[in-house]
């Protein structure tokens, strides 16, 4: 009796001890996730709080989130000063020109690698990955040759004609997206479009392409945001536009000498600079954030199964 009621007390505390540890091992987590969210969040709420900050707020130490006096003038003046008028249909150009033949044409590429037999198949996959690990800045001295006897500075065709040719910016990442995903599909859906009487490109389009939807999504979101993001090449093709990415650069590093040169308002104090930057940093993320907003779904369905298998 008593050697019973022992064994049942141990067992007791061995329930107790267990549903404690996961509790335990819960609230890690939760803290852990609590703090990340806190470090990535955090520049995005001090950006929209700095933005609508008036001049009234930028000395004062109580005001830290909220703003006691609302106001669009720093938006305006980030607005003019980064010629977000002409920035912004240029980079739309150049990023969503450029996303989608990158998506098709990488799409293309990944389709080949994963099912198709070719000589040398195994070399040039080695340079695609090649091409993941090798900075830009090795091969960008003849890239700017060939874009230059070309005559493409200044023009969008510098990127298009990039991505056209499947080595566009992370063009090679995205084809290995595409061939992890290809050579995830059954060959019984090949095989099946073969005795429909589909050749090649037609059961690419009408069978294998369309399984791959949610891969295509997130290559056209990443190279939609990576292109929009991009400064080195864009310094190297343009010379008399500037994209977002560039505008907002020149807005940090020489303010006030672009002011001067401008019929913008003068710089009162160093906060004010900072104030326009972070007005300038929500200009150049809205875009993007819209973007993500509509494709989100798909963004996450696609890195949840994109190159898991294979």
């Amino acid at each position: 009796m008593f050697r019973k009621q022992g064994i049942d007390g141990f067992a007791a505390r061995s329930i107790l001890m267990k549903k404690g540890t996961a509790i335990g091992w819960k609230i890690l987590r939760l803290v852990i996730l609590v703090c990340f969210s806190y470090a990535l969040v955090y520049p995005f709420i001090y950006m929209i709080s700095s933005t609508f900050r008036g001049d009234e707020d930028l000395w004062n130490p109580t005001v830290v989130w909220v703003t006691r006096h609302f106001t669009l003038d720093n938006l305006k003046n980030a607005w003019r000063n980064m010629n977000y008028t002409e920035s912004l249909p240029y980079s739309l150009e150049v990023s969503i020109g450029s996303a989608i033949l990158q998506s098709v044409m990488c799409a293309f590429a990944g389709y080949a690698f994963a099912r198709f037999d070719f000589k040398f198949k195994g070399v040039l996959f080695a340079l695609v990955i090649l091409t993941i690990i090798a900075p830009q800045q090795m091969y960008i001295i003849q890239l700017f040759g060939i874009v230059n006897k070309l005559n493409l500075i200044d023009s969008p065709a510098a990127f298009w004609i990039q991505a056209l040719f499947g080595c566009g910016i992370r063009s090679g990442l995205f084809i290995f997206i595409y061939r992890q995903t290809f050579r995830s599909l059954p060959t019984d859906l090949e095989n099946a479009a073969a005795i429909d009487g589909c050749g090649a490109f037609g059961t690419y389009f009408r069978v294998m392409l369309p399984n791959a939807l949610n891969s295509f999504i997130v290559v056209f979101m990443f190279s939609i945001v990576w292109h929009w993001n991009e400064y080195f090449s864009a310094e190297l093709f343009t010379q008399h536009k500037r994209n977002a990415a560039q505008q907002l650069a020149a807005l940090r590093v020489g303010l006030e000498a672009q002011l001067s040169s401008s019929s913008a308002v003068a710089v009162d104090n160093p906060l004010q600079l900072q104030v326009w930057i972070q007005a300038g940093s929500l200009l150049m993320v809205f875009p993007m954030l819209f973007v993500f907003l509509i494709g989100q779904k798909y963004l996450r369905e696609g890195i949840a199964r994109t190159g898991i298998v294979g």
